[in-house]
């Protein structure tokens, strides 16, 4: 008998990824309660990214529907997740970077509170950084169980992004998208004007349902891509600002807290380093 489908779409945006990418899907695929489509995004990969893609497509869509797209440009991660959001079919719509991995009643437990909860439009939780494989196997046997579910403030949230891209479930119908081309801090951007516009947004707070196998920041060594992550922030709160949704105050406000996280987190990557 086939198991219960949910009607989630799953959006993987994909780029230079072959050496991740069957252990995201593997994720979705060993789900309780398994998604109705996933969406392999691909943005213009320079390595065999594109035929292993469509290798997956072939050996796991017995069991669910796989569908492989492309990006006409290298547009960024947003850019592809639009793509596969606008090919979706689901009421939901679930995200999935394609070197990270979902515990495997991350759809069990999302959706369901949804589907109880019909007026939210979004729902996130924590993450487990783990950086390497090693407890990859001890974390998802681990049982979890929800028992806190709050909504997000706004006010707090201007102060930082508590919603990685890979907890992130939301309704398929929002009239909001990720901005075409921006490349930093997008997803940032696009759940600061689903707070602001629906005022229904919800994070489960004992449950870490994704895990993420690389830091969070300086996973490159690299403090140019630091800045140029800040200066993606920067963006976010430049453009909040332009659409009224924080005032003048907010945004100058925001920025110089914005600018003094940076140079903190540069500071303890530069040390991270050096260990």
């Amino acid at each position: 008998m086939s198991k219960k489908r949910a009607s989630v779409s799953v959006v993987v945006p994909c780029f230079n990824c072959a050496s991740t990418i069957e252990r995201a899907l593997a994720s979705v695929f060993r789900q309780t309660l398994l998604p109705e489509e996933v969406l392999l995004v691909d943005d213009c990969s320079t390595d065999n990214t594109p035929l292993l893609l469509e290798k997956l497509r072939n050996d796991y869509s017995t069991d669910i529907s796989i569908k492989v797209l492309s990006t006409e440009i290298n547009s960024g991660p947003g850019s592809a997740r639009n793509l596969g959001w606008m090919n979706s079919n689901c009421d939901y719509i679930a995200f999935l970077d394609s070197d990270d991995v979902w515990h495997p009643k991350k759809i069990s437990i999302q959706y369901n509170w949804m589907i109880r909860n019909p007026k939210a439009v979004l729902t996130g939780h924590p993450v487990v950084v783990l950086g390497k494989d090693e407890k990859l196997k001890e974390y998802m046997e681990q049982e979890i169980n929800v028992s806190i579910v709050e909504k997000i403030s706004t006010k707090k949230f201007l102060f930082s992004n508590t919603l990685q891209t890979p907890t992130v479930m939301l309704k398929r119908k929002l009239d909001i998208k990720f901005i075409e081309g921006k490349k930093y801090s997008e997803d940032y951007l696009l759940w600061c004007e689903i707070l602001f516009k629906y005022n229904q947004s919800y994070r489960i707070k004992n449950a870490s349902l994704s895990c993420l196998l690389k830091p969070v920041y300086g996973a490159s060594g690299l403090s140019g891509n630091l800045w140029r992550l800040e200066k993606g922030e920067l963006d976010t709160y430049r453009r909040l600002y332009d659409r009224r949704y924080i005032g003048i105050f907010s945004y100058m406000f925001f920025s110089l807290y914005s600018l003094l996280k940076h140079f903190r987190r540069v500071f303890l990557v530069s040390l991270r380093k050096r260990r």
